[in-house]
Parts: structure tokens; sequence; C-alpha cells
């Protein structure tokens, strides 16, 4: 017998048993007022065996663990013992009414709620026969020939009180599996999941409310079969395989009221109560994992995909990649992957802020779509960039095809909040198996075919060219080891002096820009100037040389320091505060620095140029025009600009011995300055015939190995000449 609920009162489980059913319990046993009178007799007679019986009683429950337990405390035994005898003593009450059987019922109750198996009920009551009839028949002479009577009313009125136990007991086992079904079934009423109760042949028995939601269904669910609920060719084997292996696992996909469902299907055999039933019940769960999956899916989706354009993102095209080049490689056929880059896309975010960007690029995204093969992939690489896989394509031309469909995107404006922008775009492409046959190095050799495109502007696309590659691969490999020399101080400044052709004294010197790797050894002005200035570094580093040119300048005050600025440090609206911050640090007068720009840097004429070069000049800093006659001269800004001096570049000084040309260019260009009263430098003087035509022309000032190659800054102090 199970635990009861402790806290649950004794006559919440007690029958109710009316009079009538008593009657009828006690006729069954032929019990009538004569065995009352009879037991009655006996009481006194009895009364006296009942402590013996009960501690003879207990001792032979000691011997038995299932109820050892239930005699281990001696306080419960001392009221066990007086409730005993009681309870025995009331057999011979003679009143064996309504009082005496409910209280025989509570009692059965309670040994029902304590767990006491109605076996040792009937042990009990053995026990007390086999102590009171021989007691009877002892005395059988006091009964007046009636001995069997006595010991028949005996028998009658424990039979009756085992009747009104098992009743409790039977009662009471119905209560507890009244409770458990409640609990059960609020358990179940309660289940996310679906639950089914359903016969071998598929009819359904009961469901839960969760059942009932996940199919749609109303209250006539019993009237169903699985087979309406699960329109499925295999749902007999699906009820085979389960009453075969007592279980099946499986999925379904469904739709219930217009809306896809996925659903996670269990079936298991239900014990029956019979041993030999061959009809057993089955036990259907659905558990309704549709928005798992959906999680799932987006999860998928937000993992493969660009949540900007909703274009393949850079893992799923690695995987269809991937995919084409083993599918090109069994058909024999040739893969293309395209690599486009927007020209100047950020000048769209810088002006018209991220919003008309992101804009921009979905409606690029809509357009690329709309060019592309359904065969093909599409994916958004990055920022402005995108990537095309090209499948199944059996020659370059086929790939220039795609290339010019994709092109015409760029024909028409884009709207962005109403105004229209015109773009465009370079595109490079490599081809499978010709360039490549692992993803990395197609998209690598695409991207660097991309870069040679935007590079030459005559051409919006390019095809992967190995050498171009190389030499695209050298120079991105030499950016980042200047990166690297910026970051560890490799570039040094060294001075070269500069002379006055008058009395040949050192008068001042040229700060120039030097890159000294150890790996690489030294790298000319002319490789990674050029790279400060496209990637932006070369307001750091020459804001750093000018520091360094102030403080050289200061510690050597009979010298003026020339140092080039380069078009991008100049055109900075803040260029000429932060000079004059340099020169009141280290209380310099302007004259002590001279600045020297290109031809191309005056010819820009913008408003910040103008303001940086009055800005300078009243500074008292000397400007000088540096290689001057190389680019594009225009003589007016010579007028309108306050130019203090012109340094001719050193290939005319190099001819002018040799070549008519070169000394006439040359003479002008001193007679130019000496006009416009300029002071004149010749730069890259070299030979003893240079410097004589030079001074005999009237050139101001020279420089050159003639004189002195450049120096570090230790060595300026020791100049002589």
């Amino acid at each position: 017998m199970k635990n009861l609920d402790q806290e649950t009162p004794l006559t919440s489980y007690a029958p109710d048993i009316s009079d009538a059913e008593i009657d009828a319990h006690k006729e069954s046993l032929e019990f009538s007022t004569d065995d009352e009178r009879r037991l009655q007799e006996l009481k006194e007679e009895l009364r006296g065996l009942a402590p013996h019986f009960i501690a003879d009683l207990y001792d032979f429950f000691r011997r038995f663990e299932p109820t050892r337990h239930l005699l281990a405390d001696q306080e419960q035994i001392d009221t066990l013992l007086e409730k005993q005898l009681e309870y025995f003593n009331g057999l011979t009450n003679g009143n064996y009414g309504p009082q005496y059987v409910t209280h025989r019922l509570m009692v059965g109750v309670a040994h029902a709620r304590a767990g006491l198996h109605p076996k040792w009920y009937i042990a009990a009551y053995r026990r007390y026969l086999r102590a009171l009839v021989p007691h009877l028949y002892r005395n059988r002479h006091e009964y007046r020939g009636q001995f069997e009577d006595y010991v028949d009313s005996l028998i009658k009125i424990i039979f009756f009180d085992m009747d009104l136990a098992m009743e409790a007991y039977h009662h009471t086992d119905r209560i507890l599996r009244q409770q458990q079904e409640r609990i059960l079934q609020r358990i179940m009423d309660k289940l996310p999941s679906g639950v089914f109760i359903v016969a071998p042949n598929g009819s359904i028995k009961s469901a839960n409310p969760a059942a009932k939601t996940i199919f749609g269904l109303g209250s006539n669910i019993t009237k169903k079969s699985l087979k309406e609920l699960l329109p499925r060719s295999d749902v007999d084997d699906m009820l085979a395989i389960a009453i075969n292996d007592r279980k099946y696992h499986g999925e379904a996909t469904l739709s219930v009221n217009g809306t896809e469902r996925f659903l996670a299907i269990h079936l298991s055999i239900l014990n029956t109560d019979s041993q030999v039933s061959d009809t057993p019940n089955i036990l259907l769960t659905v558990e309704d994992f549709t928005d798992l999956r959906r999680m799932e899916e987006e999860s998928l989706r937000l993992a493969t995909s660009d949540i900007l354009t909703g274009l393949a993102n850079r893992l799923q095209l690695m995987e269809r990649l991937t995919q084409g080049i083993s599918s090109a490689k069994r058909k024999h056929s040739r893969l293309g992957v395209l690599f486009l880059d927007l020209d100047n896309f950020k000048n769209i975010n810088d002006t018209l802020g991220h919003a008309a960007g992101d804009q921009l690029l979905q409606q690029m995204a809509a357009r690329l779509k709309s060019k592309v093969r359904s065969t093909d992939t599409l994916a958004r690489f990055g920022g402005d960039e995108f990537v095309l896989v090209a499948n199944d394509i059996q020659s370059r031309y086929d790939c220039e095809r795609i290339i010019d469909h994709i092109l015409e995107i760029f024909e028409n404006p884009f709207d962005l909040d109403g105004r229209e922008y015109r773009l465009k775009g370079s595109i490079g492409a490599s081809l499978y198996p010709d360039d490549a046959e692992d993803p990395h190095s197609l998209l690598k050799y695409a991207d660097s075919a991309m870069y040679q495109a935007k590079a030459d502007v005559s051409r919006r696309y390019s095809f992967f060219n190995r050498n171009e590659h190389r030499h695209f691969t050298d120079r991105l490999n030499l950016e980042q080891s200047l990166r690297l020399a910026v970051e560890r101080d490799q570039l040094v400044i060294k001075y070269q002096p500069i002379i006055s052709l008058d009395d040949l004294s050192v008068i001042g010197f040229e700060a120039l820009l030097r890159w000294e790797d150890p790996e690489l050894a030294s790298i000319p002005p002319s490789r990674f100037v050029p790279l400060l200035e496209e990637n932006g570094l070369i307001h750091t580093v020459g804001e750093w040389v000018l520091k360094k040119v102030c403080a050289m300048s200061a510690s050597h005050p009979r010298f003026c320091f020339s140092v080039n600025v380069a078009s991008q440090q100049f055109n900075d609206p803040d260029f000429a505060r932060q000079l004059f911050l340099m020169l009141t640090e280290h209380n310099l007068s302007g004259d002590r620095i001279e600045i020297e720009l290109t031809e191309s840097t005056l010819l820009e004429r913008t408003s910040v140029t103008i303001e940086n070069l009055n800005a300078v000049a009243n500074m008292g800093i000397s400007i000088a025009i540096d290689d001057f006659g190389t680019g594009y001269s225009s003589l007016s800004y010579l007028k309108r600009f306050p130019i203090r001096r012109i340094k001719i570049d050193k290939s005319f000084v190099h001819d002018i011995t040799s070549s008519e040309e070169s000394a006439s260019l040359t003479r002008a260009i001193v007679g130019l300055g000496k006009t416009l009263n300029m002071e004149i430098t010749a730069e890259g003087i070299e030979t003893d015939e240079q410097l004589d035509l030079l001074r005999h022309w009237g050139c101001d000032a020279g420089q050159g190995y003639y004189f002195s190659k450049p120096i570090g800054p230790d060595k300026i102090g020791k100049m002589k000449i």
C-alpha cells in the first residue's frame, strides 16, 4: 500500500457506509443479536488476556522487516499498545452499530496511511484466535454446552472487522488513485507537449489541451484517427514499429490552419494491467518545435547572410565557392570569381552619412541580383565590396559577358532621399583552374585584379595577371613594412648642406626623410613617400619631421633649415597653427625655417592653400618652390603668392654642361628669379663645371654631392667647407 497524504484528515479517506450496508455486512455473516450477547458475556473474561496477547503480537511483528520499522520508537510502542488494547477489547463490547463501524473504518484508514499491508491484519487476527480459542476450550463447561456457538460468534466479529478493514483499504486505495489521476490530469493539462492515448489501430482515446492546440482540433478529438492528424503513408509502419520495438521517434511537417508546423513524434507502449493483454495502448507525445526551427533557420540565415543586403556573407561565399570548384572539376568546366568594389564610396558616407551609404548598398545589392544568374552566388564581402561566383563558364569570354552585364547597373543614377548620385565600380576577375584551384587564392587574385583595374583609369575591369599581381604584392608588402617602420621609429632625417655660391659657406640644411629598414636596406624616398601620401600617414610623419627640424634649428642658430611639406599636409586647415606652436615651443623666429612646396601644391589654389601660404609668410617663414620646372609651371603663381625662393631641379643642373637646351632653361630660370627678386638654389651640383656656370649666371645657393652628401644630425656642428 502506498503512503497517502499525511496532512489530510482521516475522515477524508473513511468510506461512508449506511446502516443498510452495515446490516448487509452482518447478514452475510449471519451475525445476530445472540452473537452480540455472547460476545458481551466474553468481555470481562477476555479483557485480562488482551495485554498478554498484544505483547506476543508485537514480538511476532518484530520478526519481520516490513513491520519492524513501525515498532522502532518506544514512545510510539506505548501509544500503540494502549490503542491496540482498546481495539481488541472493543471486539466484545456487544454494540456493533454505526459508531463501532466508523471507528473500525478509521483504524483501517490509519493503517493504510501508515503503509501497513492488509496481510498483517489477517496475521494479527489469526494470532488473536490462536490465543483465545484454547482459553475458551479449557473453560467450555461454563458455556452450557454452547462452546461452538461462542467460538462462532467470535469468528463472526473478527471477519466483520476484517471486512471493514478491507473496505477501508479498498476505499483508501480508490481515493489515492483518484488523487493521482487528478494530479496526473493537472500535469497533462499544463504540459506544453501534446499527449495522446492511441489504440494500436490508430484511433485516439484521449488527448490533452496542448495536443488539441497543436493540431487545431476541437473537443471531438476521440472521434479522430491518428492518420487524420498525421497524413503520412507510413503511419501504419510507424505504429507497427512502436508496437514491435516498444518505441518510435520521428519528425513530421504539417500544415495546421494554413501555417507550416514542425513536430517531433514520440510513441511508446503503455504497460497494461493485464499480463495477457495483446492490445496495449500507445502513448503518443508531440512536441511542436516550430519556433525552435524558425530560430535555427534565422540563426543560420544570420550566420550565412549579410544583414544589410540579404546577400550571402563570407561564410556562405566560401562554402558556395568550394562547392562550385568541386562541380567545375567534375564537369571539366571553368569558374569565375568577380570582385567588385565601388569607387569613392567613402565620399557618400562622409558627406551624406552612413544611413545613406547603407541605402546605396541595398540598392546596389538589388541591382546586382537582377543581373546574375540563378546558378551563381552573389555575396557582400564587406564594406562596399561584392563578390560573384560565376559557375559553369567555358572561357574568359563568358566571364567578360557577365562583367559587361554587371557594369550596366552603373549606367543609371542611384536615388538617395530624392537626389540622384552616379557611381562607378571596378571589377577584378580570376578563373578556375587557369589562375588557381582553391577558394582563397581565387578570391585573393580577383581582389588583386580589382586593384589593378582601379589603378588604371582607362579600365573598368581587369583579369588577374601574375606580373601585375607580383608588382601589387610587392607594393602592398612595402606599405605594410612602412607602417611598421613608422611605429618602430625606423624613419630618420638626414641633412644636406645648402651652400652660398658667393663664398661657398654653409648657410643652411635641407631636411631629407630616409627609411633605413634592417631587412630591406635603404629605400629611396621616391618609393615610400608616395605610399605615405596614399595611406594618410603623411600627416603623422610630416608633423614629426617638422618637430624634429624645429628642434634642430634651435640647437644650431647659425643655420636656416629647409623642410619639404607634402600637399596633403599643407592643405590641412590646422597646418599653420601647428607650425606656429612648434616655433613658439622652441622660441624660434620664422626666418630660421624654410618651407619647400611643389608646384602642384600651389596650383590647387584652394582657400586653405592660400590661407596657409599667407599665414606662413606672415610668420616670417621663407617659402620655396621645390623641383621648379618639372611640373606644370604657371608663372602667375610666382607673382601672386609670397614665394621667396626657387629651387632648380637637379635634372636641369645635371645636363647644363652637355645640353644647350638644359643650359638655356636653367639660365632662364635664374634670370626669372632675379627679375622677381627671388633667391635661386640649384640642386644636384656634382662638378666644378656645373658650379662655375651657376655662379656665372648669378645663382645664389646650391646643394649636391659636390659639396656633401646628406649627413646625420650629429655632424651638423662639425660641418666645414
